[in-house]
């Protein structure tokens, strides 16, 4: 019965490694639209722009109709509010 029960447990321990990232679940993406960016260097504000943020980082930034809208993201719409470009770097959005 020790036999059987350290063999059980020699083999599970060497399928765990390559069953952990299967284990992940599939990383959201966050699409804000028509929003205005505000860049800090002094350039003119950009209004109606979209900005998809894919684990945890800003993937694009472009002209909301311009970039294309990956299919598992959360969208929020961000007409009338504004992105300052010096958050954006720092931030961690947390999408659920």
């Amino acid at each position: 019965m020790k036999i059987v029960l350290t063999t059980a447990l020699l083999v599970i321990s060497f399928a765990l490694p390559t069953t952990w990232p299967q284990l992940k679940p599939p990383q959201k993406s966050l699409a804000i639209s028509n929003v205005t960016i505000i860049d800090v260097i002094g350039a003119p504000a950009k209004p109606n722009m979209s900005v998809i943020i894919t684990e945890g980082r800003i993937a694009t930034i472009a002209k909301t109709g311009e970039v294309e809208i990956p299919k598992n993201a959360q969208t929020v719409d961000g007409t009338g509010q504004v992105l300052d470009s010096r958050f954006m770097g720092h931030a961690r959005p947390h999408v659920d």
